[in-house]
Formats: structure tokens, C-alpha cells, sequence
């Protein structure tokens, strides 16, 4: 079963299953080009990370909030209500400008340790910097994985 694996891959990268796989041995596992079951390339990756992203609930509707007050206790406008103004239009609220020309900047794609520990950070629910059984198998599900867990394990111990 998975918890069986799990046990496996941990005292494969010498971790303690109890505490769970650190980041530096998610990242050997997720490296490793020997034949293992785990290895992802960094488009198999970007992908996990999207498909993670995707399927993450959105956070929760702002409660509604009441509108700023316009003056303070003293009659001076508060600085909330300042914020949304532009200056020299005191009763006007700012608008956005017509045109603004944009800075076409080259995007850079993260690089394989950053996918690395992006995708990390997004499996470790708990924060505390290292995967549990669950939170791994979180990792191997988006990552392909679609056998059973005694698949999974003969395929690991090879």
C-alpha cells in the first residue's frame, strides 16, 4: 500500500518517515535519472506545478469591509480616504490614467531548483518543511501516478 512506499522512499533518501522527506531529498528523488519511477523533467514539472495550482480551492470571499470614513475625528480627511485620491483633485476619486505605456520585460522561466522547491512548498499542507506520506503522495498523483499503491512500490524498488 502507499504507506508501505512512502516508508520505502524514505529510508531510501534516509529520512525518517515519522518526520517526513525534506526538501533536499524530494529533490534527489525528483532528479534522479537512474531508472527511478520519480524522475520529471522541467516541462513535466512546470505542469505539476500548474495542475497544482489549478486545483487549489480559492481563498475564501473577503468579508465586506465598511467603506473608509471621509474625515477624521478632527474634520481633516483620514488617510484611508486620502489614498484613494489623486493630489490636487480633493473631491475627486482617483482614476486610472487613459493610456500608460507598457514596459515589455523578458520573461524569465524559474529554473529547475526553483520548480523544485515551488512545487515543494505547494505539496508541504502543513508547513513544516518537509512531506508526509499524504502531502507525497499529493506530489506523486499530480506527477502521473495512476497505478495502485503495490504498483507503485514495485515500480519504486526497481
Amino acid at each position: 500500500d502507499w504507506e508501505q512506499q512512502y516508508m520505502d522512499i524514505c529510508r531510501s533518501k534516509c529520512a525518517d518517515p515519522k518526520l517526513g522527506l525534506p526538501v533536499a531529498a524530494f529533490e534527489e528523488l525528483v532528479d534522479d535519472e537512474t531508472g527511478g519511477t520519480c524522475f520529471c523533467s522541467d516541462e513535466e514539472l512546470r505542469s505539476i506545478r500548474r495542475r497544482f495550482e489549478s486545483q487549489r480551492p480559492c481563498p475564501p470571499e473577503p468579508q465586506a469591509q465598511l467603506a473608509p470614513r471621509a474625515t477624521s475625528p478632527h474634520g481633516s480627511l483620514s488617510a484611508p480616504a486620502l489614498a484613494g485620491r489623486q493630489p490636487g483633485n480633493a473631491g475627486e476619486a482617483a482614476r486610472p490614467p487613459q493610456h500608460q505605456s507598457a514596459i515589455s520585460l523578458p520573461i524569465r522561466r524559474p529554473s529547475r531548483v526553483e520548480l523544485l522547491q515551488s512545487i515543494f512548498r505547494l505539496c508541504d499542507a502543513d508547513g513544516d518543511r518537509k512531506l508526509n506520506r499524504a502531502e507525497l503522495e499529493v506530489f506523486a498523483r499530480l506527477a502521473g501516478y495512476a497505478g495502485s499503491a503495490k504498483d507503485w512500490l514495485n515500480a519504486f524498488s526497481r
